[in-house]
């Protein structure tokens, strides 16, 4: 309704951002392919803009929500350019969010095996998890139910102790460590 009331050209930045919000309604109503119009108009216009932070967002954002599609090749690529714009940015928010959906998409996608994925997985939760703790976030994918059950089946592809071990792994990464690893992992996504 925001967009018919906001004149053509009027306020380019507010027409990303409501291109944004509904980009993100078309996700969680799985009208993806709507989905991934609004995230590319509104990348676009903050694009234009010059506005790298809201270009950020939109990637993580469409990241996340590519994996609620189950396409986690997309959500990987989107979420590794947020990741690069964020830390060149230094916002440790989107970068420690985009960090934990990225460990969720390596996880899912099950290369080159399951059991490495899951341990590679295990790796960049427990930096996003260091990251989190580092700077005071709580963010939904600790808490959220749906989350959890994706967490818990990347889990059950190895034992524990080696999913523990990779995690506590990950916990020491610096950031760059963190940023390099889901670089390696993904290259051949980008």
């Amino acid at each position: 309704e925001g967009l018919e009331h906001l004149a053509r050209g009027e306020d380019t930045w507010l027409h990303a951002q409501l291109l944004l919000y509904q980009g993100a309604a078309a996700g969680f109503t799985s009208e993806f392919e709507k989905m991934q119009e609004f995230y590319t108009q509104s990348r676009e216009f903050f694009e234009q803009l010059g506005d790298t932070s809201a270009v950020a967002d939109v990637l993580k954002d469409l990241g996340g929500l590519s994996l609620l599609q189950g396409n986690c090749t997309e959500a990987i690529r989107c979420l590794l350019k947020s990741m690069k714009l964020c830390y060149g940015l230094g916002h440790k928010q989107y970068m420690t969010t985009g960090m934990c959906l990225l460990s969720l998409a390596f996880g899912m996608r099950r290369e080159p095996d399951p059991a490495t994925a899951s341990l590679h997985s295990a790796q960049l939760h427990g930096a996003a998890d260091g990251l989190m703790d580092a700077i005071g976030l709580t963010p939904w994918t600790r808490t959220n139910p749906l989350v959890q059950m994706v967490r818990q089946q990347i889990r059950s592809q190895v034992d524990e102790q080696s999913y523990e071990a990779a995690w506590t792994e990950g916990r020491r990464f610096t950031v760059e460590q963190a940023i390099d690893l889901a670089y390696q992992l993904g290259k051949d996504v980008l």
